[in-house]
């Protein structure tokens, strides 16, 4: 059983997550949520419990970010292991290319959104991304599911309604 003050204070969370288009802003909601439900009792004023959950969660981001290693999603050692298996996918057809090329030119996706997709595209999954970021399986789905939307949304206006 939650307390009213954390309802009120996760649907605070959800309410800024609809309005969020910044994907750390995203992702610091989403762990701020997982705070929040894993003290279901608390009673603290709603809005100290929204601050405090989202102060954590950022600091927990900026730890992990600076964690990842620095360079490039094009580096050709980030993937060694499966852009062999990339060249099937590519020569497959033209039409894949054209996606791919539109993957690595539009303005539309994050810097993460771009190489979590473009990982995708290499053949990589979710747990060996998992592993490469050192984050939980579920999260990483999360963001490639998240990825995955955006692009969409994205290559129908863009290319589909063009």
């Amino acid at each position: 059983m939650m307390s009213l003050e954390v309802q009120t204070a996760v649907r605070t969370l959800q309410q800024q997550a609809v309005s969020a288009h910044d994907v750390f802003d995203l992702d610091r909601i989403d762990r701020a949520l997982d705070e929040l439900t894993r003290n279901p009792i608390k009673t603290a004023a709603p809005q100290h419990q929204v601050r405090g959950a989202l102060s954590n969660a950022g600091k927990v981001l900026v730890r992990r970010k600076k964690r990842l290693p620095l360079g490039s999603s094009d580096d050709p050692d980030l993937h060694e292991s499966v852009r062999e298996r990339a060249f099937a996918f590519i020569e497959g057809g033209f039409d894949a290319a054209d996606l791919r090329q539109w993957l690595d030119t539009t303005p539309s996706l994050s810097t993460r959104e771009r190489w979590i997709l473009q990982a995708l595209a290499d053949g990589a999954d979710a747990e060996m991304l998992s592993a490469l970021l050192n984050l939980p399986l579920a999260r990483v789905r999360e963001r490639i599911s998240r990825a995955r939307r955006v692009a969409s949304a994205a290559y129908h206006r863009e290319v589909r309604c063009a």
